[in-house]
């Protein structure tokens, strides 16, 4: 009996110290599509928060990456030549 009482406690306290970590880990934005010359990124919130995913992504076809707009929660950018 005091066995399973400890397992239990120890779940316990893992969801108790996990559940906050998991709650502040929002959505992150993500490439919805793209090729080499253009790519759409799906956010929330801050579009800030796409321009190092925009970067990352066109750097891999060595081009750099320019913001177009942002329309709702997609975010449109270009990857124009260096």
């Amino acid at each position: 009996m005091r066995g399973r009482r400890m397992t239990r406690f120890r779940f316990s306290l893992l969801l108790i110290l996990l559940i906050p970590l998991v709650a502040c880990n929002g959505p992150r934005p993500f490439v919805r599509e793209g090729d080499p010359d253009s790519l759409q990124i799906t956010y929330a919130g801050d579009v800030e928060a796409t321009h190092p995913i925009a970067r990352g992504y066109c750097e891999r076809y060595e081009r750099r990456a320019v913001f177009l707009r942002a329309d709702g929660e997609i975010a449109v950018y270009n990857c124009v030549a260096r």
